[in-house]
């Protein structure tokens, strides 16, 4: 519904106003009653109140003509509206006014145009202001006023009431400051507002439509909801589109406002042109340009290549093309010495909007034939075994070519020959055997094989482990081997064989008695512990001269052979010893005195997996005392003894079979044994059986040089060994025996106990 207002007439609220105003009435009054005549004398009779109504009069004209008589009514009605406005007039005079419409498009209407009829469904109004002299409510108006504007334009419009002076419509009470005009507006058509202004949109590229979105106008006075021919986030076609809007009053009087959303072509797309990967082929080859375009909002509809660059010739390739992909061959290059050239070339596409691309470019390389002659085998090629047994393989090759090396364990590595040489170590320790070389070139041939022996064996450090470990074994084998020589002047020495077998360990011993000057023995045992197997045979002869019955002085030759496996690594060696000896016993007193000196030498070799590492040779010396008694107490026999013995073996530096150098070193071993043995024999019906034993302490020291010195034993320092057993001897020449043996006692980190059985045979 289109809305209404009531205005009061501006400058109202001057305090004068009713008051002059029966002034002014008055004054016209007794102008038509005493005529001129009268006047005269009636201004001579209030000449001061006549100055001051003449002041008053004119400053009134000066003040209504600016702001009386009036009233303004604003409101809003839609296009090709009709509206109606009907004002009351409280007195009963003649219509002498005017109106006037202010808006979109002026108005003016001529005065007398009066309706006294008052308009269906209005009824008279009364406003706050509308109020009787008596304080009770106006009747209706006297007379009704309207006037009727049609077909205005959409828009808010200004509506005054103007009267002239004469036609002054006085309140009807002197305290109201102004007379009030009620409007009314008849029942019109629906009114909108909040229309939404035309939209201007351009589609997306490659779109042909366009979304737009805007805020519902609102409507009042419709008997329900407005419709639209379009809503709000519809998508409009390019072009310009009428969205129009219609609402339906209760009397079927229908308002319909409209605005034009228009949506605009996008700017065509540029298209892109993809010249393709680059390409790299052997001359002669055909070659084909992978040329592609796209265009986001249409086709491509040509291609253009061009030949822009490159080191080759136009004339074999081309130097433009129409096709989406053009081809060529270039023969130019023969030899596989020649170098390569290029053909670089430019692609442009136009789309079917007439759109052409930025170029894209390609390289195309051709290569020069390959090359089918493989590389030589390498020359001056030379395999040296390092001390941690790696292999360095070193020689000249096809320069930039990969030299591929097995080595003798079957593991490759690869090397380039920058230069024309390659160097190249294994990256393990290598036994003896084949190394085979491979040159491959850059193309992927290869050259025949060129195969080569390497003699590895073992690192240096770990060959001198292994010497040094053999000549310690072998050195306390000697010093246990070496032969009573008290006995000969004792008489104790008897010849025979024994045979015995301890826990991982056995030997035998064939030797003859104390009756002759010219004496042997042959010594054997052999022993397993962990991966370790030692054995080692001992053989001596000698001869003496006694230069008293309790003196005798000889010499001695003593030889052996000791074989020691360490997993996959034997040594072994042969070698002697040679000296003087002297025995003596204290006269009258079963007191005993021996003493030696030997000094000889040894031939060695070491191998590992049965190939030889190398050969040496070692310098030892041996020197030994020993002090022995008898004391009897009964049937029970003492033997207490002190013995030393000093041993040392020199290995000399030598150079390996892989042409390396060993240093020497050397072995150096010293025991000091007090020891107390008994002897007691026990009765048996047959035979003789004795029991045996004894208590040793044992001071043992071990130094070496090089490696020798990781080979020292963890028991180095003192302990203590028992022994008890047994001897018994039948009726024959056959002796048995049987015993146990712990030794270790007092040493922290070494023990060692074994069983012993045994059988000589006296000869």
């Amino acid at each position: 519904m289109s809305s209404k207002t009531t205005t009061e007439i501006p400058g109202s609220s001057f305090e004068g106003g009713p008051k002059i105003s029966k002034l002014i009435l008055g004054f016209w009054k007794y102008t038509a009653i005493f005529q001129m005549r009268e006047l005269s004398s009636f201004l001579k009779m209030h000449k001061a109140t006549t100055r001051f109504l003449s002041i008053i009069f004119l400053s009134l004209l000066q003040v209504t003509s600016a702001f009386a008589h009036s009233t303004a009514v604003s409101y809003v009605v839609e296009a090709n509206g009709d509206v109606t406005v009907w004002y009351a007039s409280y007195h009963g005079g003649g219509n002498e006014g005017s109106v006037t419409l202010s808006g979109p498009v002026t108005v003016t209407l001529a005065n007398n145009l009066f309706v006294t009829t008052q308009p269906a469904g209005i009824t008279a109004a009364n406003t706050t202001q509308a109020t009787s002299c008596s304080g009770g409510s106006l009747s209706s108006p006297s007379s009704w006023q309207g006037v009727r504007f049609t077909g205005l334009a959409a828009g808010t419009y200004s509506i005054a009431l103007t009267g002239s002076f004469s036609a002054l419509w006085e309140p009807c009470d002197s305290s109201i400051s102004s007379p009030t005009f009620t409007v009314f507006l008849d029942t019109g058509t629906p009114l909108f507002s909040g229309i939404p202004a035309d939209i201007n949109l351009t589609a997306a590229p490659g779109a042909t439509t366009a979304v737009a979105t805007w805020a519902e106008p609102s409507v009042s006075g419709a008997a329900g909801p407005a419709t639209s021919t379009h809503a709000s986030g519809d998508a409009f076609p390019i072009g310009a589109t009428l969205v129009t809007y219609t609402a339906v009053a209760s009397d079927g009087k229908t308002a319909n406002v409209s605005f034009t959303v228009t949506v605009t072509a996008p700017p065509n797309a540029t298209p892109t042109a993809e010249a393709g990967p680059a390409q790299a082929v052997t001359s002669g080859t055909l070659v084909t340009l992978a040329g592609s375009g796209t265009d986001t909002d249409g086709t491509i509809a040509s291609y253009a290549w061009t030949r822009t660059g490159g080191t080759g010739d136009v004339s074999n390739a081309f130097a433009s093309s129409s096709v989406q992909n053009p081809t060529f061959t270039d023969s130019s290059l023969l030899l596989d010495s020649d170098l390569p050239v290029t053909h670089v070339f430019s692609l442009v596409v136009t789309d079917d909007d007439g759109a052409t691309s930025l170029a894209d470019t390609v390289t195309i390389t051709i290569n020069p034939p390959e090359d089918t002659t493989p590389p030589e085998q390498p020359t001056n090629t030379v395999v040296i075994t390092n001390d941690d047994s790696s292999l360095t393989v070193s020689g000249n090759a096809e320069d930039g070519a990969t030299v591929e090396v097995t080595f003798p364990d079957g593991t490759t590595q690869t090397v380039v020959a920058t230069g024309g040489t390659f160097t190249i170590t294994s990256n393990e320790p290598q036994q003896s055997g084949n190394i085979t070389i491979v040159v491959v070139d850059g193309v992927g041939l290869t050259s025949v094989p060129l195969v080569l022996t390497a003699v590895s064996g073992l690192p240096v450090p770990e060959t001198q482990e292994n010497i040094a470990s053999f000549m310690q074994t072998r050195a306390s084998q000697t010093i246990a081997a070496q032969p009573d020589l008290i006995g000969f002047l004792s008489g104790a020495a008897q010849g025979g064989i024994d045979m015995s077998a301890t826990q991982g360990s056995g030997n035998f011993d064939v030797s003859t008695g104390a009756g002759y000057p010219v004496w042997g023995r042959l010594l054997g045992n052999w022993s397993e512990s962990d991966d370790t197997e030692n054995k080692y045979l001992f053989g001596a002869v000698g001869a003496h001269y006694a230069i008293t019955p309790d003196a005798l002085v000889g010499v001695i030759l003593e030889f052996d052979h000791a074989i020691q496996e360490s997993g996959d690594v034997t040594t072994e060696g042969t070698g002697y010893l040679a000296g003087p000896y002297l025995v003596a016993k204290l006269p009258d007193q079963p007191l005993y005195f021996e003493a030696r000196y030997l000094v000889g030498q040894t031939e060695n070799e070491i191998s590992s997996d049965g190939t030889m590492v190398a050969e040496f040779d070692t310098e030892r010396t041996l020197a030994s005392v020993k002090v022995a008694g008898t004391l009897e107490y009964g049937e029970l026999t003492l033997t207490p003894s002190l013995a030393a013995t000093h041993m040392k073996d020199e290995q000399q530096s030598f150079v390996d079979a892989a042409d390396r150098d060993v240093a020497a070193q050397s072995i150096t071993t010293t025991d000091v044994v007090l020891s107390l043995d008994f002897a007691q024999p026990l009765e048996v019906p047959n035979g003789e059986l004795i029991l045996t034993g004894g208590l040793s302490a044992i001071m043992s020291e071990n130094s070496g040089t090089g490696f020798a010195e990781s080979v020292i034993p963890s028991f180095d320092g003192g302990r203590g060994r028992v022994h008890l057993g047994g001897r018994y001897t039948p009726d024959t020449d056959v002796v048995m025996t049987a015993g146990i043996i712990y030794d270790g006692i007092g040493a922290d980190d070494y023990q060692s106990w074994g069983l012993n059985l045994g059988i000589d045979i006296k000869f």
